[in-house]
């Protein structure tokens, strides 16, 4: 059997930076972890440009209109694709050992 890794589904609505250090929180994890950021219908700039550049590094990101947590994080757990799911809110961190 190989190594399980936990998807973490983000979810995210306007949150700015607070998002990359929501990803970069699931990134340092001591054990092997994958962020899914369900992008909630943000339309600020900031939310915008650090969605995009989550995406250039590889962050799989999920867009879907505004229909609010619930409905991201369940969007967000549909799409993953791991035995094991974790939810964290885009404006949250974990500790690197949460998991």
């Amino acid at each position: 059997m190989g190594l399980i890794v936990i998807d973490v589904v983000i979810t995210s609505h306007n949150q700015g930076d607070q998002i990359r250090d929501a990803v970069d929180s699931v990134l340092a994890q001591s054990i092997p972890a994958s962020p899914l950021v369900v992008d909630d219908g943000s339309t600020e700039a900031l939310s915008l440009t650090v969605l995009a550049d989550l995406e250039a590094r590889g962050v799989r990101v999920l867009r879907q209109a505004n229909a609010g947590v619930s409905a991201a994080r369940n969007a967000g757990v549909s799409a993953t694709t791991s035995p094991l799911v974790a939810v964290l809110d885009g404006d949250d961190a974990f500790e690197p050992t949460f998991l």
